[in-house]
């Protein structure tokens, strides 16, 4: 707080120019530090515009994320003056502390100026100092303890930074699917992630129609895919913008229902494959779009066969792409 305080009595104006009547406040900053309502809240606690001066003060403030934390860029402009500063912090709510002490400053120039100091006190009066009397003997000292205590140093408890608190995101998608099933094939995808700036952990449920396979000896199957996911990702994001690159693991049962043959048939085999996805997204304030691809190498592949004869079998390398929405859900900050 006191960094601030400085860095703005060193701001303040040397001689009161008039107060500004009206103040317009833009600001815009990740979701995780306050909105533009907790800003001006915090200006209008500590000043007001002034109805009967002149002239409206306007203030831009943008956050954005950076090595150290967030920088704040605040550019303010009043009749003929603009000004404009940038300043870091690992803590977003102090930049927003200082971006209110900063305003009240410029919309009531009188908060700046420092406090007169007190008049001296006047020195009482030299009364002369009484006779020195002898000093009575002194006690001997008692013998120290072979293991001193020393007296605990005052320490002020240390106040633990908040951490930025991840944002809990459900995704819905459609999807194209190429080499899990016999052709090209499709369905939908359910997700539920937590994100934080830089990572991010999704569970993901996958559904993909069944598509049929080739026809021997007058038979042939229809076969459908049922499976879960998980997913851990590094990213690099902005504001806006968010570019993941994950590893997939998903397990499931590749069903398969016979046509043709009498009685019919229906066999199940065990789905587990590992791979890759790289994707792109873009975030309004609860809601984003994404897109994404995905490659899945099978770890144990799945054959079909019509007596010696295989009517389907897995391929090597699966690819899947797909794009849909995101809703976004903020957590409380540990």
């Amino acid at each position: 707080m006191l960094r601030w305080l400085g860095w703005l009595l060193w701001l303040a104006p040397v001689e009161e120019p008039p107060r500004p009547a009206a103040l317009e406040l833009s600001w815009q900053a990740p979701p995780v530090c306050p909105d533009a309502e907790a800003v001006r809240a915090q200006i209008d606690a500590l000043a007001e515009a002034d109805p009967g001066g002149d002239g409206t003060l306007l203030v831009d403030g943008r956050v954005e994320s950076a090595s150290s934390g967030y920088r704040l860029t605040l550019r303010t402009s009043y009749a003929d003056l603009a000004d404009e500063r940038v300043v870091e912090d690992p803590d977003c709510a102090a930049l927003v502390e200082a971006t209110a002490l900063f305003v009240s400053v410029s919309l009531d120039p009188s908060l700046a100026e420092p406090e007169p100091e007190p008049e001296p006190e006047p020195e009482p009066p030299v009364e002369p100092e009484p006779p020195v009397e002898p000093e009575p003997p002194r006690p001997e000292p008692l013998p120290r303890s072979s293991s001193p205590v020393e007296p605990e140093e005052d320490r002020a408890p240390s106040t633990p930074r908040r951490r930025a608190a991840p944002d809990f995101v459900v995704s819905l998608a459609p999807m194209l699917d190429a080499g899990s099933l016999p052709r090209l094939s499709g369905g939908p995808r359910v997700s539920a992630a937590l994100r934080w700036p830089r990572l991010g952990v999704a569970m993901d449920g996958t559904y993909v129609v069944p598509r049929r396979t080739d026809t021997v000896r007058g038979a042939a199957g229809l076969v459908q895919l049922v499976s879960v996911g998980a997913r851990g990702c590094g990213a690099w994001s902005s504001d806006a913008w968010r570019i993941p690159v994950c590893g997939v693991v998903e397990v499931g049962a590749l069903d398969v229902a016979s046509r043709g043959l009498r009685p019919s048939n229906r066999l199940r085999y065990t789905w587990l494959a590992a791979g890759a996805r790289a994707g792109l997204g873009y975030r309004w304030t609860r809601v984003g779009v994404f897109a994404a691809a995905e490659l899945l190498v099978p770890l144990n592949r799945a054959e079909v066969l019509v007596g010696d004869t295989a009517a389907f079998s897995s391929s090597v390398v699966a690819g899947r792409g797909l794009a849909g929405i995101e809703i976004f859900f903020a957590t409380d900050s540990a």
